[in-house]
């Protein structure tokens, strides 16, 4: 699969950029690449659905820590809006925070903010499971890549198995 924009174009010129016009171009291109041109696009190769399937944990981790975050920062941004601004939203002082000030919030804003809680929790129970489950992984020996790329000073767990899933894998 080829995409249309990375066909050659003079852009100082102005041209009509029409479907006959790219096919033709595209049909250039492939001939000069069966003559042994090789950089005239690159080849990638697909993933196969087990190494699509490899890659789903750490992304899913990675959508949760965006989820865990606009979570804090929405409960912050409410506490704002009634001056009140709390060391850490879910925090180990949290819950003492929030019984101290809860009585400050009108009854509606005390909801949310209760709910979006309940929402941050949960997001963080999930992406302490999945964590877990890839350090487990990890020390079975399931994934000896990670375990040596983890060994190296400035590579971590989290950073050696992107690493070993994304670009080795």
């Amino acid at each position: 699969m080829v995409d249309s924009s990375s066909i050659e174009v003079n852009r100082r010129a102005k041209r009509a950029k029409t479907d006959r016009l790219d096919a033709d171009k595209l049909m250039a291109l492939l001939l000069r690449y069966h003559r042994g041109e090789r950089r005239v696009w690159s080849v990638v190769r697909e993933p196969t659905a087990q190494e699509e399937d490899a890659r789903r944990t750490h992304r899913e981790i990675g959508r949760l820590m965006h989820e865990r975050i606009a979570h804090t920062n929405r409960i912050s941004s409410l506490l704002v809006l009634h001056n009140l601004r709390p060391g850490r939203v879910g925090g180990r002082t949290w819950d003492a925070w929030w019984k101290d000030h809860c009585m400050q919030v009108p009854p509606l804003l005390r909801g949310e903010i209760e709910r979006e809680y309940a929402r941050l929790m949960l997001t963080k129970q999930q992406l302490n499971a999945l964590e877990l489950e890839r350090s487990h992984a990890v020390a079975e020996g399931a994934h000896p890549v990670v375990a040596q790329l983890a060994k190296l000073r400035a590579i971590g767990p989290r950073g050696a198995w992107i690493l070993d899933k994304e670009l080795f894998g």
